[in-house]
């Protein structure tokens, strides 16, 4: 398959790969539960990713079985999309949900194994305020380019000390900077641009 094909030239390339993963529930059901993270974790054996990235709002117990992969875990925390909102800007005792799934994460997830967090870069002050709560966990940083996201400003407000821990993700402003016989061309400038916008200052 494509995918198969693309991620055989990225692991022959040293790249990293983390696939995109969004938990189902079952309601009360936990054998329907049980079939569902089988599925899930099918696909991460026959994809052999780096990191699945997954929902946390199902609690720990629904992301455990991922760490055994042998993998990162990256719970998605705030998102690129200002309807994001909705639910993780609600007050949670003082703090906004999101703070509280970075804390989660930082304080009990990494006990578990490999974890890191997402935050878009649409977002930087949030992004801020999550390096905070996170220390040196890694952040993947969606959102930058096509979603107005800056990358430049997303390394400023989440990197560590050292200038590191951010996995800065740009895909429609690169994949879709051309359209025309110069297709490759155009998508290595875009790649390029971007990469040089996210070197720490």
């Amino acid at each position: 398959t494509d995918i198969a094909e693309a991620l055989q030239f990225a692991s022959e390339k040293g790249l990293s790969f983390t696939r995109v993963h969004v938990h189902i529930g079952s309601g009360g059901d936990p054998e329907m539960w049980r079939r569902n993270i089988d599925l899930e974790l099918g696909l991460v054996e026959k994809y052999f990713p780096d990191a699945v990235t997954v929902n946390p709002y199902l609690g720990t117990d629904s992301v455990e079985p991922f760490f055994d992969h042998g993998g990162g875990v990256i719970a998605v925390c705030r998102t690129s999309n200002s309807g994001g909102d909705d639910l993780q800007a609600i007050d949670c005792g003082g703090r906004p949900l999101y703070v509280r799934v970075a804390e989660l994460v930082a304080q009990r997830w990494s006990t578990l194994g490999d974890c890191g967090l997402v935050v878009g870069a649409t977002y930087p002050g949030e992004l801020g305020v999550v390096r905070e709560v996170a220390g040196e966990l890694p952040i993947l940083v969606p959102g930058v380019g096509a979603q107005g996201g800056d990358a430049g400003e997303a390394v400023r407000a989440g990197a560590t000390a050292d200038g590191r821990g951010l996995l800065v993700s740009a895909s429609r402003s690169i994949l879709y900077a051309g359209s025309g016989d110069d297709f490759a061309e155009a998508a290595r400038r875009a790649a390029l641009d971007t990469h040089l916008q996210a070197q720490p200052t």
